[in-house]
């Protein structure tokens, strides 16, 4: 399975990319209300994260939770 890297904007409207390791982008959207269920299935889709990413410091407690329930590491630059 492929190694991604998962950028999570939780909030009203959430907004999600996934890129491999070489920095392809897979996936990048948006949507108003969306489930944690729609996002791991859209994730999956994908390939295995390493790693769920967030924008803003302290990081988000859902951002840490996605990353937690996909069994990887939560990340902020």
């Amino acid at each position: 399975m492929k190694s991604i890297i998962v950028g999570y904007d939780p909030g009203t409207t959430v907004g999600l990319s996934v890129i491999d390791t070489k920095k392809k982008l897979l996936y990048l959207g948006s949507r108003r209300n969306m489930k944690k269920k729609d996002i791991v299935n859209i994730i999956s889709k994908y390939g295995k994260p390493i790693i769920v990413a967030g924008d803003k410091k302290p990081l988000p407690e859902s951002v840490s939770k996605l990353a937690s329930s996909l069994g990887c590491k939560p990340y902020f630059p």
